[in-house]
């Protein structure tokens, strides 16, 4: 995953993640943000939700009303995805911290 940007003013978190070099079809099926404030599911849309075998990206969003999205990230979030690779479950936990 890149770095997360433009946050400022911003009340959604839609992170891009790329997925390179997998011989297995990866695909998202949940995904939530836990930060200090709190826990959100975050919306997983099924028709970019898989990477094919060789690579692709995935998109997931969370809207947080008129609440900016600094202010619910906080200093540091963790994103947390449930996958399939191929038949398998898999758990990916990502880290997000703010640079000083």
């Amino acid at each position: 995953m890149r770095s997360v940007v433009g946050l400022i003013g911003e009340t959604r978190l839609s992170p891009t993640i790329e997925v390179a070099g997998n011989s297995e079809t990866v695909t998202v099926n949940a995904a939530s943000l836990q930060t200090t404030s709190g826990s959100y599911p975050g919306v997983v849309d099924s028709s970019i939700a898989s990477a094919p075998p060789g690579g692709g990206r995935l998109l997931i969003h969370w809207q947080f009303g008129v609440r900016p999205t600094v202010e619910v990230v906080g200093s540091r979030a963790e994103i947390t995805l449930e996958m399939s690779v191929g038949s398998r479950a898999k758990t990916v936990r990502i880290v997000l911290e703010r640079a000083a």
